[in-house]
């Protein structure tokens, strides 16, 4: 006995609706696994910080190539850094209530950690600080920078110089460390002497 097939009719409406659900589907999935960090309200803070940091170093900086005899103009140049250094802590309070939706904005995040880390051990009383104490102090700076480092990598596209370059990494040998502050100071002593003829320059 054979067994009768079943016919189905498909117009061409029911096609394109198909379709098109088709790339809706598939965009979602891209954007599941490749989400976009331009809703990141970590990263966007951090971006924030890190250019209210850089201007309160630009003040701090220039306000030491003012002439001795100018003190209203130093006067003026500390009340803007006290306004910066006001800005990056109310960032940095902002940050703490956010949650990152991303690796460069969750980046920023662990970097938070790590200075607030090294606040609370500036606070802490010395004569608690007992060998497991400091101990436990490194573990957790190990274990911060690993998760840290891993972060950079997948986000160094989106991070850009959010993060500050003057985290002392456990994870870097004696010798790298070294060097790497070397160039550090090497990098920074360029952008000074830039400035400087920049100014020149402008006169």
């Amino acid at each position: 006995m054979t067994m009768p097939f079943a016919t189905h009719q498909f117009s061409d409406s029911t096609v394109a609706s198909d379709r098109e659900q088709l790339v809706a589907n598939v965009a979602k999935m891209v954007e599941a696994l490749h989400p976009t960090h331009g809703h990141d309200q970590a990263l966007e803070l951090g971006r924030r910080l890190a250019a209210a940091r850089q201007r309160h170093n630009e003040l701090d900086e220039k306000s030491l190539e003012l002439p001795d005899r100018s003190h209203v103009a130093s006067s003026i140049f500390d009340d803007a850094m006290h306004h910066e250094y006001d800005r990056e802590w109310a960032l940095r309070q902002s940050l703490s209530f956010e949650r990152a939706e991303s690796c460069a904005g969750a980046a920023i995040q662990v970097a938070e950690s790590l200075i607030a880390l090294d606040m609370i051990w500036d606070q802490f009383p010395r004569e608690s600080e007992t060998f497991d104490v400091k101990q436990d102090y490194r573990r957790l700076n190990r274990l911060l920078f690993s998760v840290l480092r891993f972060l950079k990598q997948e986000a160094a596209d989106e991070l850009g110089d959010c993060i500050d370059d003057t985290f002392r990494d456990p994870w870097f040998s004696a010798e790298e460390a070294t060097a790497q502050h070397e160039t550090w100071l090497e990098k920074h002593e360029l952008e000074r002497q830039a400035r400087i003829a920049r100014k020149n320059a402008a006169r």
